[in-house]
């Protein structure tokens, strides 16, 4: 138990001197990640979109939006499309008139 400790202490002392990633984006065009639509990451180039994506190669994986500008310099965020708007709405609620067929408990 004590052996396994000591390793762990080792591995975060080892990976606590390790210098930061590349910024992967330092060489893309101001602006090619919009702040009010968007937040670039620094280590992969990427603009992870907060409502939607326009463009070719826009990706769209696991309730996530984002684009890589190195693979789509034309992509953009965008506002949330109507579409996707009226997706989020909740279905309208269900007609409570059955047509005069009443249930069980209107039993004479």
């Amino acid at each position: 138990m004590r052996a396994t400790l000591h390793i762990v202490a080792l591995a975060a002392l080892a990976s606590a001197g390790m210098a930061p990633a590349e910024d992967a984006a330092a060489d893309f065009p101001a602006g090619w990640c919009d702040v009010k639509l968007g937040t670039a990451t620094r280590t992969t180039g990427e603009c992870m979109c907060k409502h939607d994506c326009a463009g070719p190669r826009c990706e769209r994986q696991q309730g996530f939006v984002w684009y890589a500008y190195a693979k789509c310099p034309t992509c953009r965020c965008v506002e949330k499309s109507a579409a996707a708007a009226a997706a989020d709405e909740p279905p309208p609620a269900a007609d409570d008139d059955d047509g005069g067929a009443g249930d069980a408990s209107d039993d004479d």
